[in-house]
């Protein structure tokens, strides 16, 4: 979507270095749907929340009910998988995309633990799933960023007009 918008701002004010932005234009959006149709889709997420409802069922007839203070143990966890966070986020390489897509799950599997399990405990876990929300959202923009590098790379191997496969190896870097 950035790249998308981008590149219709880059074609408006400079209109004369090529006639092939609605091309361009295409082939993105056909490159967008393409990675987007990888996403969660509907039926995927109908499944993964009846999972999680016959987790929740679980936990709560079993675990919640032979754990002597299972409050205590859920914060217990989170505090530890949120130093572990902060010390991944002070040592994530910029340039490193497998290290960051990964510090990016972990941040999402925290925000959503923090989540689902603060009716659990007696503490406030909103500036956890807050915090791991935040890093999320930096790293996954980092992510767009390196997807879109990709995508522009692509591209330009693709295109035949010199001036605009200038201007694309120039943005994709």
């Amino acid at each position: 979507d950035v790249l998308l918008a981008f590149c219709g701002v880059f074609a408006t004010e400079n209109p004369t270095l090529s006639s092939n932005y609605q091309k361009l234009s295409n082939y993105l959006g056909i490159l967008r749907r393409r990675e987007m149709r990888k996403s969660l889709n509907k039926t995927h997420r109908q499944l993964f929340e009846k999972t999680l409802e016959l987790a929740d069922i679980q936990l709560t007839d079993s675990l919640l009910t032979t754990h002597k203070n299972w409050p205590k143990y859920i914060q217990k966890r989170l505090s530890k998988k949120m130093r572990q966070l902060e010390k991944l986020m002070t040592q994530v390489n910029e340039m490193d995309y497998e290290a960051i897509h990964e510090t990016r799950k972990k941040a999402k599997k925290l925000r959503y633990a923090a989540t689902y399990f603060a009716d659990a405990t007696e503490q406030n876990l909103t500036k956890v799933s807050k915090y791991a929300k935040a890093i999320q959202s930096d790293l996954g923009k980092q992510t767009d960023a390196h997807v879109m590098s990709n995508l522009l790379a692509e591209l330009a191997d693709n295109i035949s007009d010199k001036i605009s496969k200038t201007a694309v190896d120039n943005y994709s870097d």
